[in-house]
């Protein structure tokens, strides 16, 4: 059985995709930092270059040979079924986090806040709303949650948020885009569209997963106040009395 061309392509760089760089660029860029975000969108874009470069090098020498692989078409997929995708980002995020060396005892708090952000994304994206808002929401609850996972395991809020918003990075798009803009003719329409859906999902990521970090916040000291009243006095410790006549108990 003869393998689609288009998707071996992408299944086997897709992990070599600018997606987290240009994210990356445009949150130094939301957040003020713009000489690094011009840096990081060159850097984004050479990188993915590159790829377009060995991908149609390695077409031109089949072509060369006599080989047939058939027609490329940048970025296919076979759809995006909400189970698959679930799965498939909860384990690509823990494989992310396990390859930068993240530990190991947050690689499931980041594969269990991945998958339900992957499954948030999916069904505001069905209702209508659009990749971007989908993107959004689901970058802002993955800033929401990212700073309680990371507090509870012991680990800095970047590891899980980072990691755990790697399936939603618009690379696919960036990758389409350049190599139908590269090959030019009827798909250039094409590749602009593809390059301005990347760039409009990288904004929603960036500003969506820096408010919900803010707001993670205040909402764990709330928590914490919250659970220090309903457990009432603390029954450890010595007790001494206080000046008031009430006494209290100290560790």
């Amino acid at each position: 059985m003869k393998a689609d061309l288009s998707l071996v392509v992408t299944a086997n760089i897709v992990m070599l995709l600018a997606g987290i760089g240009f994210m990356g660029a445009i949150r130094d860029a939301l957040t003020g930092f713009y000489v690094t975000s011009g840096a990081r969108v060159i850097e984004a874009l050479l990188a993915t270059a590159g790829i377009i470069a060995g991908v149609s090098g390695g077409l031109s020498i089949a072509d060369v040979l006599g080989i047939n692989l058939g027609q490329l078409i940048p970025g296919r997929s076979l759809g995006n079924h909400p189970v698959i995708a679930v799965v498939g980002a909860a384990v690509s995020a823990a494989a992310f986090a396990f390859a930068c060396y993240a530990p190991r005892r947050a690689l499931l708090p980041i594969a269990a806040t991945a998958g339900p952000a992957t499954l948030l994304h999916a069904v505001v994206g069905e209702t209508g709303f659009g990749r971007t808002w989908a993107a959004a929401i689901g970058a802002f609850t993955i800033g929401v949650v990212a700073y309680g996972v990371a507090g509870r395991f012991r680990v800095p809020p970047l590891v899980v948020a980072v990691s755990s918003i790697v399936p939603l990075l618009p690379g696919l798009s960036i990758y389409r885009g350049l190599s139908l803009l590269a090959a030019g003719g009827s798909g250039t329409s094409q590749g602009i569209v593809a390059m301005m859906t990347a760039a409009s999902v990288a904004v929603a990521l960036a500003s969506g997963v820096i408010p919900g970090e803010y707001l993670a916040q205040p909402l764990k000291r709330e928590t914490r106040r919250l659970e220090s009243r309903l457990a009432g006095p603390r029954l450890v410790g010595p007790f001494k009395a206080s000046r008031s006549g009430r006494g209290r108990h100290e560790d």
